[in-house]
This record gives C-alpha cells, sequence and structure tokens, in this order.
C-alpha cells in the first residue's frame, strides 16, 4: 500500500495545483501559471527521465514553447489555457518559428483548463506531426504515467513535490486526529447501483473542515472529488456532530474497492473501516443479482456516433438577437435526437434562504446550478440523416435566465449543452465557442433590460451577517490580518519578467520623453470632452454571500473597460518559516475561515486585482466638443511602458504600495497608466490639481475610506442601516474615480517631473 499512498498525495498535489491556477487565472492573477513552468519542467524531467529545459529562457524568439530536450527531439508546452484557440496559437507559432527542424514531436501540456482534442488537420499547411488526440496532455495523462513508476521512483517525486508544495504535503492523519473522526459507509443503491452513504462523526470539541470524499480502487487507482448527490462539500463539522453525505462512484461493480472515507483541510485522511467496505461489496453484487441491466440485442447503439456542435449569436435585419446551436451529425448512421437543453453550475454553489415546514422557519440552500430547455427550429419526428442539421435555439421568454452565467461564479467549463436520443444515449458538449456565445446573448439581454429598467431587483436578505461586522480597535499592517508592526514574510512568485521599483533603470532622456507625452494630453485638454475614469479594487480572497452593489452610472456610457494591477494572497510566516497566526482569521471564497483544525487563524496577506471603467463625462447641455477617441488609449499605452525606464527613487515613490513589483507581461497595456496616475491621486490632498478618494459602495451611496496604503480601511463609527461588505473594516471592494482622465494625466506626469527635479537636485547638493 505504499505506494498507492504515495500515488495518491502525488495526483491529488497536482489536481489541486491545476484548479488553483484555473481559478486564479479567471481573476486575471497569473503568476501562479507562469511559475508553474519550472516546476513542471522538473517533474516532468523526473517522470520520463528527459532533461528539458525553459527555452523561454534560453532562446528568447522560442516564444512558441516553454520546455525542450534537444536530445530527445521534445518540445513542451504548458500553458492553463485549454482551448482550440490557443492550440492552433501554439502550433502555428512553432512551426513559424522554424522549430519543427530542432524538435520534431510537440507537446501540449494543459495544466487547468483542457481541451481542443477534437482539432481537425490543424497541421495544414504545415509539414508537422502534431495529433491533438495524443500530443495534448492533461492531468489525467500524467496521472496515468506516473502510476507506472516504481515504488522508489515514486517516493522520489512525491519528496520533490513535498519541497515544492509544503502546504499540500502535511503529514497524514496524526493518532489524535483519528480518535476525534470517525466514517461510517453503507450502501445506498441509486440509480447506476452504485451510490455510497458516508456518515462522519466528530467527537472532538473544535470544528473540522471537511474537504473531499475519496475511493481507492485496487493497488494504484483512487478518485478525489467534491461531487455529492446528497450533501455538499466542503463542509464544516462543528464539534460533537455528525455529517451525512450520499456519493456515486461511478462504477456498478464495487467488487475491487479497497478504501472509503474522508480528507480534511489539514490533509487528514479518515478511512472507513474495512468490514464496511465487504458489506458494500455484498450488497452491491446482491443488487445486481435481482436488478440487473437492461439488455436489448436490437436497440442501436448511438454511442460511437460523432457531433458536431457550433454554438453562434444570429442578428436579424432589425438587431434582434437569438441564441443557435447547430448539431450536426457526422457519422454514418442516422440519430434520433430528442432534445436539447443548456446548463451551467456555480462554483462555488450559492447560498439563499427558503423557509420550510408548517412554521415557515427560514434555512440555508445551496443552488447548484440553472437550466433549460431549448426550443427547435426543425421537425424532430425524423432522425437526422448523416451529414444532416438540428438547430436549437433559446426562446426569447426563457433568455433572461442566462444573466445567471455573468455573475463570474460560472466557469466556461460549467456551460454545457446536453442533447440525446430516446433510447437514453446522450451527449455533452463543452466545445470552444459555448460559453463565448452564452455570454454574448446575456449581455444583449442584460443590456435592453437596463434600457427599459426591467432589470431592478429587490436585494435579497443577509443570512450570514459579515456586511455589519464589528470594527476592531487595533491597527493592521496594511493588506493583511495581523497586528501592525508583526514581523513576517512572505512568498512571492517572480518571474523572468518581474519588475521591482527600487530596481528600476532609468532611460536615456527620460524627462524629454514625459515632456512629449505631456504636450500630447495638453493638446486634448479643454477641447475634447471629459473621460471618466473608475477603479475597482477587489480584495482575494473576497467572500461575500450576497452581490455587491454595483457603481451607479448615472446614464453614462461605457467607452472601455480592462484589468490593471494584481497580486496573488498569501500566507505569512516568520523569517524560519513557521506559520504566524491571527486572532482575526478571514474567510476563503466559499465562507471558511482560513484557519488549522484548531480554529487558529492563519496570518494572511490579501491578494487583489483591479478593473477599470471608462466612461462618457458630463452631459452638458449644449456640449459640441468631441470625445478624444483611441488617441487616449494610444497615449496611455506609450506612457506605460515610459514608466519601466523612471529613475528608481522617483519609480519607488510612485509604486510604493507595491515595493514587492509586479510582473511586465501582464502590465503594459494602456490601464498600467491608469494605476500610476490612480497611486498618485491617492498621494494627494483635497485640492491638489491631482487627487482622488477611495471609498467602499454601498447601497445607493458609498462610505470614505482612512488610510493611505493599498488597503485602506472603513471608519471606526457605526454605519446605521447600510451594509457595507468587509472583514474587520477591510472592504472587499474599493473604488475610486478620477473625472477626467486627460487632466489626471497632464497633472501625475507634472508630479513625476517635480518629484524627479528634487530628487536629481538632493544628489547634486549632497555631492
Amino acid at each position: 500500500m505504499k505506494s498507492l499512498e504515495l500515488l495518491t498525495a502525488i495526483v491529488e498535489g497536482i489536481e489541486v495545483l491545476g484548479r488553483k491556477i484555473e481559478t486564479l487565472n479567471s481573476l486575471n492573477l497569473t503568476d501562479l501559471s507562469v511559475r508553474s513552468e519550472e516546476f513542471f519542467r522538473e517533474l516532468l524531467n523526473r517522470l520520463l527521465n528527459l532533461n528539458l529545459k525553459n527555452i523561454n529562457i534560453e532562446d528568447r524568439s522560442a516564444t512558441a514553447i516553454d520546455l525542450g530536450d534537444v536530445d530527445a527531439q521534445l518540445a513542451i508546452q504548458v500553458t492553463a489555457t485549454g482551448t482550440a484557440k490557443k492550440v492552433r496559437s501554439t502550433v502555428s507559432k512553432f512551426v513559424e518559428r522554424g522549430l519543427a527542424s530542432q524538435y520534431p514531436n510537440l507537446v501540449i501540456l494543459q495544466i487547468a483548463k483542457e481541451g481542443g482534442r477534437n482539432i481537425k488537420n490543424i497541421c495544414d499547411p504545415y509539414e508537422l506531426k502534431f495529433d491533438p488526440q495524443t500530443d495534448i496532455w492533461g492531468r489525467k495523462k500524467l496521472a496515468r504515467q506516473i502510476s507506472a513508476l516504481s515504488t522508489e521512483a515514486l517516493q522520489s517525486l512525491h519528496d520533490y513535490m513535498k519541497s515544492e508544495l509544503p502546504s499540500l504535503f502535511r503529514d497524514g492523519s496524526s493518532t489524535h486526529a483519528a480518535s476525534e473522526m470517525g466514517v461510517s459507509a453503507s450502501y445506498a443503491g441509486g440509480k447506476n447501483g452504485a451510490s455510497v452513504s458516508l456518515t462522519i462523526f466528530n467527537r472532538g470539541s473544535n470544528a473540522r473542515y471537511l474537504s473531499t470524499w475519496f475511493v481507492e480502487w485496487g493497488e494504484k487507482s483512487a478518485n478525489y472529488s467534491i461531487r455529492c448527490e446528497s450533501g455538499l462539500l466542503p463542509y464544516r463539522l462543528q464539534g460533537q456532530d455528525r455529517y451525512t453525505i450520499v456519493v456515486d462512484l461511478e462504477r456498478r461493480r464495487l467488487e475491487d474497492i479497497t478504501g472509503l472515507g474522508i480528507l480534511d483541510g489539514d490533509n487528514n485522511r479518515f478511512a472507513s473501516p474495512p468490514n464496511q467496505i465487504e458489506s458494500l461489496k455484498r450488497e452491491a453484487e446482491r443488487r445486481a443479482i435481482f436488478y440487473p441491466e437492461p439488455e436489448s440485442d436490437d436497440a442501436t447503439d448511438f454511442s460511437q456516433c460523432e457531433m458536431d456542435v457550433e454554438a453562434r449569436v444570429e442578428s436579424s435585419i432589425g438587431g434582434k438577437q437569438s441564441l443557435v446551436f447547430k448539431i450536426t451529425n457526422k457519422s454514418d448512421i442516422a440519430v434520433p435526437i430528442v432534445g436539447a437543453k443548456l446548463e451551467w453550475h456555480y462554483d462555488p454553489p450559492r447560498s439563499t434562504k427558503a423557509e420550510s415546514g408548517v412554521n415557515k422557519k427560514i434555512r440555508e440552500v445551496q443552488e447548484l446550478g440553472g437550466s433549460m430547455n431549448l426550443a427547435c427550429r426543425s421537425d424532430l419526428s425524423s432522425p437526422v440523416s448523416p451529414g444532416g442539421v438540428v438547430q436549437f435555439h433559446v426562446h426569447e421568454s426563457m433568455a433572461g435566465m442566462l444573466l445567471e452565467t455573468l455573475l463570474g461564479d460560472v466557469p466556461d467549463e460549467n456551460i454545457t449543452l446536453v442533447f440525446g436520443t430516446k433510447s437514453g444515449t446522450g451527449w455533452k458538449a463543452t466545445e470552444e465557442g459555448i460559453p463565448e456565445a452564452v455570454r454574448e446573448h446575456a449581455e444583449y439581454i442584460r443590456d435592453g433590460m437596463l434600457k427599459t429598467g426591467r432589470s431592478r431587483k429587490e436585494p435579497q436578505e443577509w443570512i450570514v451577517d459579515t456586511f455589519a461586522q464589528e470594527i476592531p480597535a487595533v491597527e493592521f499592517a496594511d493588506g493583511t490580518n495581523v497586528i501592525a508592526g508583526t514581523d513576517y514574510v512572505y512568498s512571492d512568485i517572480c518571474t523572468t519578467t518581474w519588475y521591482v521599483p527600487r530596481e528600476s533603470e532609468t532611460i536615456r532622456n527620460w524627462e524629454s520623453r514625459w515632456e512629449k507625452m505631456r504636450e500630447h494630453f495638453d493638446r486634448m485638454a479643454f477641447v475634447t470632452r471629459p473621460i471618466e475614469c473608475t477603479m475597482l479594487q477587489n480584495r482575494v480572497p473576497g467572500y461575500h454571500l450576497n452581490p455587491l452593489p454595483e457603481l451607479p452610472s448615472f446614464g453614462k456610457d461605457v467607452m472601455g473597460m480592462g484589468s490593471g494591477l494584481s497580486r496573488e494572497p498569501a500566507e505569512l510566516v516568520t523569517r524560519d518559516g513557521i506559520p504566524i497566526f491571527s486572532d482575526f482569521p478571514i474567510r476563503d471564497a466559499v465562507g471558511t475561515s482560513i484557519a488549522n483544525s484548531a480554529g487558529e487563524g492563519f496570518g494572511w496577506r490579501f491578494g487583489v486585482f483591479r478593473q477599470y471603467y471608462k466612461r462618457s463625462g458630463p452631459q452638458w447641455a449644449g456640449e459640441a466638443r468631441e470625445y478624444p477617441g483611441p488617441s487616449v488609449d494610444e497615449l496611455a499605452a506609450e506612457c506605460a511602458s515610459l514608466l519601466y525606464g523612471l529613475p528608481a527613487e522617483l519609480a519607488e515613490s510612485v509604486w510604493r504600495n507595491w515595493p514587492q513589483g509586479f510582473d511586465r507581461r501582464s502590465n503594459s497595456s494602456e490601464y498600467f497608466w491608469f494605476d500610476a496616475v490612480f497611486e498618485l491621486a491617492w498621494q494627494g490632498q483635497p485640492g491638489d490639481r491631482l487627487h482622488a478618494d477611495r471609498y467602499a459602495p454601498v447601497e445607493n451611496g458609498s462610505i470614505g475610506l482612512v488610510g493611505d496604503g493599498l488597503f485602506p480601511r472603513l471608519p471606526s463609527f457605526k454605519f446605521g442601516k447600510m451594509r457595507v461588505a468587509h472583514e474587520y473594516g477591510h472592504p472587499i471592494q474599493i473604488a475610486s474615480t478620477l473625472k477626467n482622465i486627460v487632466l489626471a494625466s497632464i497633472a501625475a506626469i507634472d508630479v513625476m517631473l517635480d518629484r524627479g527635479f528634487k530628487i536629481a537636485e538632493e544628489k547634486g547638493s549632497a555631492k
């Protein structure tokens, strides 16, 4: 069983890392994704006995691939983007840069979302042997290759991953933990005859965080999942309490089960007793005898039929849109399709309130997702012939339901088109294009509702009142939940394009270049209409049970939007690497305290990501000026590139809230210039040419914040009936607005030039 334990830990580590990368990338936090190239390089070298090197570092022209082994004639692209578009782009660049002659074999390793394996003729017109079916690897492919290793090789790989991912490889269940927790398993039957009921007992006095259930098959196979037929994971199990879930093991015959149980938040493993496993096998065997699977020799098997799906948004002459799904029968037999529906699932599940019982007791329930039946444009009474097409569309009366896919908790892979035959054969389509088409149509519906005023909803009642939490009378270190003055360090993932302000290298004639930029902006001032810019800074993690208040637009049109600076959250430790604990534990994305099994909160540095919204300025009566147009974006993009050439002392003063730096690759657009303008505006005083306040949005208003760090806090006074999303005074969202981005840019350049002059003057006098 030693090899199984090692294999289980390794596979779990890769799975958790992949899911974390996928989640952070959805928030535009790509540092972990970039840094993971080195991790997977070493993993693949150990796994496949290769000598892969990071080609991005050694050869800047080899941007189409990340890793390469010249002797093995193998190149590997490590990516978190599992789409057909990404695959085509990789192959195209690989050939265009002449890399195929040096590396005849290309593999694309998709470490997060997977897709693109159904692409046809990808190598036309290239002379390249690349088969998407076999040369696109995912986490399951890695797991199969790892399972073939010897125990010694598994131990070596396990030790490496433990050193790289220490948070995922804590020691297994301790004697104390095992004595407090118990798991009982019983057969539950289910539709497929493979459902099992797991009851978890917490005999201790402290709450435990149940994270995942697991099942082990034979010597080298195991599944880990949070999916439950009944109940919900993750779950916080209180002391002296029990919790029951029903899970589907997804196999009709259970004779190979060797283990079944639960994992907690500290990676402790609690398995059901062996005698219960044997009882499960007997019950499953008995059911198979009394309820055999129906047999039908003359029933047509459609499971091997290939069906092609295309999603698109169609517009009529009058501008009215409709969402259409085109299904093409690529097989050589007719397929009797009887219907289709669109499904989406929330991640994590949404919490809401519901009344139950005659007493109408209010209870908290979890909403897993939604679905809608699609209308058909064809006659379904006849099968779809080979090469034939059937089209489904979203009926106008149902289209409003698509708004649920815009709320940020529906990943692309959770939007699925499901269709099937009368005999029970079904298909689930998640091809590239479905999420994009669904959201495009949803935005069309939303915009139409905003124009007619039909989208206004009554605010929900608050179930978990994090919006009225007491603000402690303590001073926190900026952007953390630990007391100011605490000595801590954290691990930052730095890329090869990482920029640190104090190490900035001054470009030649930097002052004259900025003076030129100022002249361009000055030509627009007062002769063009103002463009307003609003920044929305989101805290990570930022648990909020209910929708956050929308920023008022006052009828102003959105002229553009984009992402600004971001950073990942990080656990705080002492200089010796010992975790720091806090009396003020914060919540993770699903609302559970980030704490150990004893309930002690971990010290945490908040992550952040910013979004910018450019809107039309005031609608003055008789206004005849035109908006400056794309030239503002072009100037802002040029200013963004010049920011990386400031003198070190000046760069430090601009980015005083970002001393650890940031990735140049992710921050090079015009919105990076807006980051700098806002940072300087927050350093100004009321009445200055460049000044902006920061505030926390609330329903029908806002509350001004105090502090000049990256994370200003709420003032310590009662807000009455205003609900503010915060934890210990740290807002979940922070907003700030500049009324005229052109005038603000001029003022920001003047501030930098003045500071640069003073710095040079001080250096001259010091000599």
